[in-house]
C-alpha cells in the first residue's frame, strides 16, 4: 500500500499527539525501514546519494544518512531546497556534520 501526502500526515499527527511518539523517534523510525531495504540490496562497495527537500521529511533522509554513515557506507546528502529545516530536522543535520557526513547543495 502506499499512502498519499496527507495520510501520512495524518498518521504523524496522530502518533504524535494521541499517543505521544516524539517527531524524533518517527524520522528515526522512517530511517530505519529504509535502510533495512537498502540493505536487502548489499551495499558492499557501493555508496548511497540521499536527496533532501525541506521541513520534516528532512529529518527522515538525514537520519538515514547518519545511520549508513555509522555503518561506515559511503553516503553523500543533496540539499535540494537549501537549509530550512524543521527544528527535528536541524537535530539530524547537525548529527550528520558532527559525524562529517557530505552534505552539498
Amino acid at each position: 500500500m502506499v499512502a498519499t501526502t496527507l495520510q501520512v500526515k495524518n498518521a504523524d499527527r496522530t502518533a504524535i499527539e494521541n499517543y505521544h511518539v516524539p517527531s524524533k523517534t518517527l524520522m528515526q523510525n522512517a530511517a530505519l525501514a529504509v535502510l533495512r531495504v537498502l540493505q536487502n540490496g548489499n551495499l558492499k562497495d557501493k555508496s548511497v546519494c540521499v536527496l533532501v527537500g525541506k521541513g520534516n521529511n528532512a529529518g527522515d533522509g538525514f537520519a538515514l544518512a547518519d545511520m549508513l554513515n555509522r555503518q561506515a557506507i559511503e553516503v553523500n546528502v543533496v540539499l535540494l531546497c537549501g537549509s530550512d529545516f524543521s527544528q527535528d530536522a536541524a537535530y539530524f543535520y547537525d548529527l550528520c556534520l558532527k559525524n562529517k557526513v557530505k552534505i552539498s547543495e
